[in-house]
């Protein structure tokens, strides 16, 4: 099996290495950033990916859906120090193969890596309890968290910086996009969450956590 392993720690990288070398006799090779990675999936079709959420130049979400039209059958796991319940769902939406902590042990990582090997999916008994508390949760809740599970992750992005009493050029500026889509976004949002203000908007923003007042 051909694996790439995505973190930009390289202590990390080098133990989830040693243990897919050691461990299974697969090729591992690494990448430090979404770039970097989103080129090394371009250029070669790997059979699985083992990636940390979110590196430099954004969150691997995005990087894998980009390269699900190139390579629709490569396996994902996913390991974070931290899941939100927003990207459990999108996670699991997209199929992914498993979700594994980053305080969860080298044996767990071992068990993850078997399972997803016979095409069976792995969540770590961390992430379990995590994904049990938030459907609990998204049951009782109303409507307020399964409309905020619409949202894309660009969407998420915009939304956050909102929350941060960023202006639309300021948030074309930091997210390199224009003021044009940031409205067009702002517009998707606000049409999703049902919410037909920027106040109510940084308001959402804070009461859901996306963003927390300095």
């Amino acid at each position: 099996m051909n694996v790439l392993i995505v973190d930009d720690h390289p202590v990390i990288l080098d133990s989830i290495a040693g243990v897919v070398i050691s461990l299974f006799g697969w090729t591992a090779e690494n990448a430090d950033s979404q770039v970097s990675a989103l080129a090394s999936l371009r250029a070669k079709k790997f059979d699985l990916l083992i990636s940390d959420v979110v590196l430099p130049g954004g969150c691997m979400l995005d990087a894998v859906k980009c390269s699900r039209a190139i390579n629709p059958h490569m396996r994902v796991v996913f390991y974070s120090g931290f899941f939100t319940d927003r990207f459990i769902r999108s996670a699991l939406s997209m199929g992914v193969s498993g979700l594994i902590s980053k305080a969860d042990s080298t044996c767990a990582l071992g068990e993850c890596l078997r399972a997803v090997s016979r095409g069976e999916r792995y969540f770590s008994d961390s992430v379990k309890l995590r994904m049990l508390d938030s459907f609990s949760s998204s049951a009782s809740a109303g409507p307020d968290r399964l409309m905020i599970a619409q949202l894309t992750e660009r969407e998420i992005e915009v939304l956050k910086r909102i929350g941060f009493g960023e202006g639309n050029a300021e948030i074309s500026k930091n997210l390199d996009i224009s003021v044009k889509t940031v409205n067009r976004h702002k517009s998707n949002i606000m049409d999703k969450l049902e919410i037909r203000s920027s106040s109510a908007l940084m308001k959402y923003a804070l009461k859901e956590g996306l963003a927390t007042v300095q």
